[in-house]
């Protein structure tokens, strides 16, 4: 349940052991600091060590013994009690399905009795390694880190939390967030025109399941206007709910990026998606999509269209689905 079993073979003899994976809470200064403002309604953070032991309580019980030496450290206080404080261990059951299941490597092994590097456990050194990790290993580029399972997030209903300068008026932020993407597109060799689609501007055939992009061609309504409208409204959706949010790149078309916002359902789904505050994400490669600007083609191709559905296609957001302001 949730262990490793592993052999340890000293001369003659065997020893087993067992490797369990052990959450454990605790907390950082600036995330404490804004709960005592009344600025975010959690603080807490969590971090995972995989720990050899002879039992769970013994893995448990070390694990608590680093939970206290982790929270002395980020807040640079040797005195705080970690139990006392109100933190707790816990053992993952199954590490491959749980909410780490994309973060397993981050975490470190040690045996009872052997101290883990501390300062490679705390959520800074987790946004450097999934940076690097991200950038080496997965479909997708990120540049705005996914925060650890539990991690605070802010929730204050119009906003997405306090800046250097105050807090941010939604749409002023919006205009920021647009800025930041688009000079992201810029660094990766793209011109930052963005077309803003939804689910009913994209036509394809490709087979369901089907994820090779050469397949069948992809089409683009590039007939309607560009609705910066509605995806102002959807941005805001997003900030107010405090589950953060992406900007994605689906395709390109007629020199454009072609592009939507994806909200997670829940902190859950943003950490096991790796959406963290605000997040960019671009496909590689970014395949290049055929723009229709004829409507009497998009009526063949919407008919053509229904008979197949794709999942792709489907986590891009419908129009319909969201009002204008």
């Amino acid at each position: 349940m949730g262990a490793r079993e592993l052999s340890n073979c000293k001369g003659d003899r065997e020893s087993k052991m067992a490797e369990f994976l052990v959450g454990i809470l605790y907390y950082e200064p600036e995330p404490r600091s804004l709960w005592e403002r009344g600025v975010i309604e959690d603080y807490e953070s969590s971090t995972g060590l995989f720990i050899e032991a002879d039992s769970p309580e013994a893995a448990i019980a070390w694990g608590e013994h680093v939970g206290q030496s982790l929270l002395r450290f980020v807040n640079n206080d040797s005195t705080l009690d970690w139990k006392t404080l109100g933190n707790w261990c816990w053992l993952e059951e199954s590490p491959h399905t749980c909410n780490w299941r994309h973060c397993l490597d981050f975490f470190q092994h040690v045996r009872v009795g052997e101290m883990p590097d501390v300062d490679r456990m705390a959520t800074a050194a987790y946004e450097r390694w999934l940076n690097d990790a991200t950038r080496r290993d997965s479909p997708e580029f990120l540049i705005s880190n996914c925060p650890p399972p539990l991690a605070p997030q802010i929730r204050q209903a119009g906003h997405t939390g306090p800046t250097s300068e105050g807090i941010k008026e939604p749409t002023q932020e919006f205009d920021d967030t647009l800025n930041s993407f688009k000079g992201f597109l810029n660094n990766q060799g793209m011109n930052g025109d963005i077309r803003w689609i939804w689910r009913e501007d994209v036509f394809t055939s490709r087979m369901l399941n089907s994820h090779k992009h050469s397949v069948l061609p992809i089409f683009i309504n590039f007939f309607r206007p560009n609705d910066v409208v509605r995806v102002r409204v959807l941005y805001q959706q997003g900030v107010t709910r405090g589950f953060g949010l992406a900007l994605r790149v689906f395709c390109l078309c007629d020199g454009m990026a072609c592009c939507f916002i994806d909200l997670p359902e829940s902190l859950d789904d943003a950490a096991a998606r790796l959406i963290a505050v605000t997040t960019f994400k671009l496909p590689k490669p970014c395949f290049e999509a055929i723009p229709v600007t004829n409507p009497f083609r998009l009526v063949w191709l919407r008919a053509r269209s229904l008979k197949s559905t794709d999942p792709w296609i489907s986590e891009i957001p419908r129009r319909s689905r969201v009002p204008r302001a």
